[in-house]
């Protein structure tokens, strides 16, 4: 495990390429935090085990955070703007393949990287079968 998380391998050649320090000692925490395979899962605790995930639910202070609703399908977004706000944006749309996250997700990703105008849009998730 810990040689697949150090090294990369490249195309067809099998090419190995070192991982930058700082993204191996993110991939060693995430390893290291024993999350269960998603596979392994039902939908229904794959998304209980996203939305309870404290390491995303760190509250930062910014500028402003402002929740909307966009165009006539209602779409939710958050608007994060820092008190020095450049005029770049940053849209962001959460992970999840349509099947686990939502507004609250990654909110703290956000807050942390918003150093100018960051809107993140959400959209529904497929709805299961009982």
């Amino acid at each position: 495990m810990q040689e697949r998380i150090l090294t990369m391998k490249l195309n067809r050649n099998m090419m190995e390429m070192a991982l930058d320090p700082n993204i191996a000692k993110v991939l060693q925490m995430i390893s290291d935090l024993r999350v269960p395979n998603l596979r392994d899962l039902e939908v229904k605790d794959i998304r209980n085990l996203v939305d309870n995930n404290m390491l995303m639910k760190e509250n930062i202070e910014i500028g402003r955070v402002a929740d909307m609703s966009l165009g006539d399908e209602n779409i939710q977004a958050r608007l994060y703007e820092p008190k020095d706000a450049t005029r770049s944006l940053i849209l962001y749309f959460h992970g999840g393949g349509f099947v686990f996250g939502s507004i609250e997700s990654y909110d703290s990703v956000c807050r942390r990287g918003s150093h100018g105008i960051a809107v993140k849009g959400s959209f529904g998730c497929l709805q299961t079968r009982p």
